[in-house]
């Protein structure tokens, strides 16, 4: 997989140990946050009980504007069922170290690349498949867009593999560290 830049992080938190491995900024409070929401955020540390707004508000406009990141949880209350109904990804009642924090970051970029990947994935198999049943076969063989389409294919599903193994190497890493006698 190819080297990306750094991922955007907005912090809406008192939590700010991440700004030497992304791009972050903070947000002081809801209101803040809200103003400085926008498509470059990848992921967003939110904390529950802030001033002026409660976390769960922030969250509730970051899904009904469709924006592209992903939310992190990072609160000094503990989890009640009103987490049921919240669309996030995950939860943390801190304090929280930090490398578990940047795991968790982690993990939730690679879950956003995965999704990207099986969307790409799927719209090159539907091509594929499509052209290839009206296709006729010296067509086929001596298309370059067609065999383009294979090899896309091909690399997607290596990529999506390596996904899968970062994903499952870090989640090892991380119970290994949490329930060490469980394993």
């Amino acid at each position: 997989m190819e080297k990306e830049e750094p991922a955007t992080v907005m912090v809406v938190d008192d939590v700010f140990f991440i700004e030497d491995e992304y791009d972050a900024f903070l947000a002081i409070g809801g209101e803040a946050a809200l103003e400085k929401l926008n498509d470059d955020v990848d992921v967003v540390l939110l904390d529950r009980r802030m001033p002026e707004m409660h976390g769960h508000e922030v969250l509730q406009h970051i899904n009904e504007g469709n924006y592209d990141c992903r939310v992190i949880i990072i609160s000094g209350m503990d989890p009640d069922m009103d987490i049921v109904d919240y669309e996030y990804d995950a939860y943390y009642v801190k304090p929280i170290l930090k490398e578990k924090l940047l795991n968790e970051i982690n993990q939730v970029l690679l879950l956003d690349r995965y999704e990207t990947l099986l969307e790409d994935y799927h719209r090159t198999v539907n091509r594929y498949c499509c052209l290839k049943s009206e296709l006729d076969p010296l067509t086929k063989d001596e298309s370059e867009p067609f065999q383009q389409l294979s090899d896309n294919i091909s690399e997607t599903q290596d990529e999506i593999h390596e996904v899968i193994e970062e994903m499952n190497q870090t989640t090892r890493s991380l119970l290994r560290r949490t329930q060490p006698d469980e394993l």
